[in-house]
């Protein structure tokens, strides 16, 4: 997946992605008909630049859609925990923060090990990720509409630490709830668990998560 580096100033660019105050957004859902679901403030007669600009100065702000038909802005300061995508009239312009993130094997997603998963990423040159907050983790799984990711986490049998796949020290994890379960090793994200879950190392039919390499 490619990389661009963000500016100053909100663009719309032809490529269909959305640059603005540090913040870039990659459009999501395009020709489908579909936004995320989660809690929206709704604004009126705004214009797409102003929509973006709108949510880029927000700190809250993962995702936003703009109608132009009606010019209504919707800035998502929440994202719910589900994979239900919610109808939308198919002219709608949906972004979310989801640049450098990419799924392997999409759509047809195979049983694999964690440490398949990894090699599925290092194979197109990129990295198995561990998304940066809970709320990003929900707008990849909307995104691609599948319900069961490998993540880049692991430990030491039961041990408390976790580590990424670099092996540096991961804190600040979103567990689901009565996780991490000893004494499973390998880190996934859920959707129906509502955050990240510990898994034995067998095949699963999860998709990789991947990053791109900076």
């Amino acid at each position: 997946m490619e990389t661009r580096s963000a500016c100053s100033l909100v663009l719309i660019l032809l490529a269909g992605q959305s640059i603005g105050y540090e913040v870039t957004y990659r459009r999501i859902f395009q020709g489908l008909g579909l936004t995320v679901t989660g809690n929206a403030d709704l604004y009126q007669n705004l214009s797409l630049v102003r929509c973006a600009s709108l949510c880029s100065i927000r700190p809250s702000c993962f995702s936003w859609a703009w109608e132009p038909s009606s010019w209504a802005c919707m800035v998502y300061t929440s994202l719910s925990s589900t994979a239900t995508r919610t109808p939308a009239p198919a002219s709608t312009h949906t972004y979310g923060d989801v640049v450098g993130y990419f799924f392997e094997n999409f759509p047809n997603p195979v049983a694999i090990s964690w440490a398949e998963a990894k090699g599925a990423c290092e194979s197109s040159g990129a990295f198995l990720a561990m998304p940066a907050s809970e709320e990003q983790a929900k707008l990849l799984m909307q995104w691609i509409g599948y319900n069961y990711a490998w993540v880049g986490i692991w430990r030491y049998s039961a041990a408390l630490t976790w580590y990424d796949v670099y092996d540096n020290v991961v804190d600040n994890l979103y567990w689901a709830p009565a996780e991490p379960e000893d004494p499973y090793q390998w880190g996934s994200y859920r959707v129906p668990s509502g955050g990240l879950v510990t898994t034995p190392t067998t095949q699963r039919t999860y998709l990789p998560l991947c990053k791109s390499l900076p």
